[in-house]
């Protein structure tokens, strides 16, 4: 219950500081391929990516067209296949397991040619599905992002491609003895409206 007052209070602050001054809204979805990294330990089962999508409304508020504020709020699903550890003569299927995130982005965006740019920052993550039994550990925390991508403004209308790397708890909100963080690889789509 504690993280739904924080989120919906960072989302009120990102919307009041920003809802008069919006240089651009743009909607996106992406997909993503995924790996958790952690540190190896002797007999462990492994996780396997079976790949992620995500959808949500960025903010993008201009200073002088060039450097901007980007922020918004993002929800990604990644799908992962868990192989507990080996016992001998004994068959053990892999335990198929959902990571659904919410996310909100404090990014830079520098546009540094007419079509291209690059965005990176911090990700504030709430992981939205954790259950007792799920092997992978939760997400929440605060990450870090970096892309590269293009644009094309075609009157009011902006069409933008950003593939992005992003890692996740990287500062986790819990802690844990040997912690799994997320690495993210993507690429996102979207359709921007100036104001």
């Amino acid at each position: 219950m504690k993280n739904h007052y924080v989120i919906l209070f960072l989302l009120f602050s990102v919307v009041s500081s920003y809802g008069q001054n919006v240089n651009r809204l743009t909607v996106n979805y992406g997909i993503a391929s995924q790996v958790l990294i952690q540190e190896r330990l002797e007999g462990a089962g492994s996780h396997d990516g079976k790949g992620g999508n995500v959808a949500g409304l960025r903010y993008i508020h201009g200073a002088n067209g060039k450097v901007a504020l980007e922020t918004g709020l993002e929800y990604s699903r990644y799908k992962f296949s868990t192989t507990p550890a080996s016992y001998p003569d004994i068959k053990i299927s892999p335990i198929k397991e959902n990571l659904e995130l919410i996310s909100i982005p404090i990014y830079a965006n520098f546009t540094f040619a007419k079509y291209m740019f690059i965005n990176g920052g911090l990700i504030a993550d709430f992981q939205i599905n954790k259950k007792k039994t799920d092997v992978v550990d939760r997400q929440s925390g605060i990450g870090l992002g970096v892309g590269i991508g293009g644009k094309y403004d075609f009157k009011r209308i902006t069409f933008s491609i950003n593939p992005c790397l992003q890692q996740h708890a990287v500062i986790p909100f819990e802690s844990a003895r040997s912690p799994q963080r997320l690495l993210e690889a993507g690429i996102r789509f979207g359709v921007g409206y100036h104001f």
